[in-house]
């Protein structure tokens, strides 16, 4: 799991996305990215706590790369789910939605990971 969201990430923001996170942080990440994918085929109980669960695991990591958490939603679930997740997850917006994602709508389409 780890490696393919790593993967996914470096290819949507450039190889060298990662280079901010700590041990503490990329577990988390990874964390997080489970919690979006068990949101798939929760019922309202469950996406309730796993929105708690996803807020409480982000706060846990540097603010600087939350971003990374905010577009690791869209590998596990949709592009447009992003904000509504991040939102009712109880999350701020700070520079979250500056970075746009390659292969995101609007992106640029290419493999940023080779470049």
């Amino acid at each position: 799991m780890k490696n393919e969201l790593f993967k996914w990430l470096k290819a949507n923001l450039g190889k060298r996305c990662l280079a901010p996170l700590t041990g503490s942080d990329a577990s988390a990440l990874v964390a997080a990215y489970a919690i979006a994918e068990a949101m798939c085929n929760a019922d309202n109980v469950q996406m309730e706590h796993l929105l708690a669960a996803f807020g409480h695991v982000v706060r846990t990591m540097q603010r600087s790369v939350w971003h990374l958490a905010y577009h690791a939603i869209a590998k596990a679930r949709d592009w447009s789910d992003r904000l509504n997740v991040w939102q009712q997850a109880g999350l701020e917006l700070p520079q979250i939605r500056d970075t746009i994602c390659s292969f995101e709508p609007g992106g640029s389409g290419k493999d940023l990971s080779r470049v």
